[in-house]
């Protein structure tokens, strides 16, 4: 049994909901060329939220070290990241920055978070959950780099969990996010939808071009 370590934040988001069995709906699984990556999805607090779950031989160590590589993602996502930068660490928090460079069918515009994420570290378990924060005050000339182009999602928490048994590694990512702006609820849906499946292997890839 996993007893995940939940932290508070102004934003309220609800971790405990995220973690539950309880409303997650199976709905489908995808293909990739690191193995098939099971979706299910549940609204937790109005906001579309989309797990992915898949096993993999690469030890949970270097997955956890793949995630917590901030900078990194700009090398071996799919996706295009105009921005990504630690911000600061120690031994229980990360804070970071990243700044996606939007897909032009999501009709968005670019779109960028500054989160802080909280390290787990259990017995045969690691993983980052992490949240919104007040993060302006503490980082102004960030504020002033970003500008007002981009868009800041307006609620955004997740968590990649690495559980390890009988040497192999179920992987775990959770994402909610509500892009903010004038988009149809269908499009937040799809959009979490189809880009998991894409991110789940590039940390998988990652993770094993990194290992011993």
């Amino acid at each position: 049994m996993i007893v995940y370590l939940l932290f508070s934040t102004s934003h309220a988001s609800d971790f405990q909901s995220l973690y539950e069995e309880a409303g997650w709906e199976h709905v489908g699984t995808s293909k990739t060329k690191e193995g098939t990556v099971t979706l299910r999805f549940k609204v937790i607090s109005k906001t579309p939220c989309v797990q992915g779950s898949i096993t993999v031989d690469t030890p949970a160590s270097v997955l956890y070290e793949v995630v917590t590589d901030i900078p990194a993602i700009k090398k071996f996502s799919s996706e295009t990241f105009v921005a990504a930068e630690l911000l600061s660490e120690n031994a229980t928090h990360l804070e970071y920055y990243q700044h996606l460079d939007t897909p032009n069918w999501t009709f968005a515009a670019d779109r960028f978070w500054v989160l802080r994420a909280q390290k787990i570290a259990q017995k045969h378990t690691l993983g980052i959950q992490w949240d919104r924060f007040e993060w302006k005050e503490k980082y102004p000339d960030l504020a002033k780099r970003i500008g007002t182009k981009p868009i800041e999602p307006v609620m955004n928490f997740g968590a990649w969990i690495f559980q390890e048994e009988n040497q192999k590694t179920l992987v775990k990512y959770y994402i909610c996010s509500d892009p903010g702006g004038n988009i149809p609820y269908w499009i937040k849906k799809k959009a979490a939808k189809t880009t998991l499946p894409g991110t789940v292997a590039d940390v998988m890839r990652e993770g094993r071009r990194r290992r011993p």
